[in-house]
């Protein structure tokens, strides 16, 4: 095989894995993030913590909260705490 050949089978190979746990998780994803949300709506009730600060270089940034892993933006901050 040539490392072109070589190159694409990985390629071909890393692609079907990526789509078999696509598969996979698809439901454990469902419940998952539906559960996260609720954590993150409750956390967001006593306010969210600051925690890392993120920006993308064009003009948006954001934090990101280390308790509930919530994205929230520099704005609206705060706005949510009781």
């Amino acid at each position: 095989m040539t490392r072109a050949e070589i190159l694409e089978a990985r390629r071909q190979l890393t692609s079907l894995r990526l789509k078999y746990q696509k598969e996979v998780m698809q439901a454990y994803d469902k419940e998952y993030y539906a559960e996260l949300r609720k954590l993150q709506e409750e956390c967001g009730k006593i306010g969210h913590s600051k925690g890392y600060y993120y920006d993308n270089g064009i003009g948006t940034a954001w934090y990101r909260c280390p308790t509930c892993d919530a994205r929230h933006s520099i704005e609206t901050y705060g706005e949510s705490a009781a």
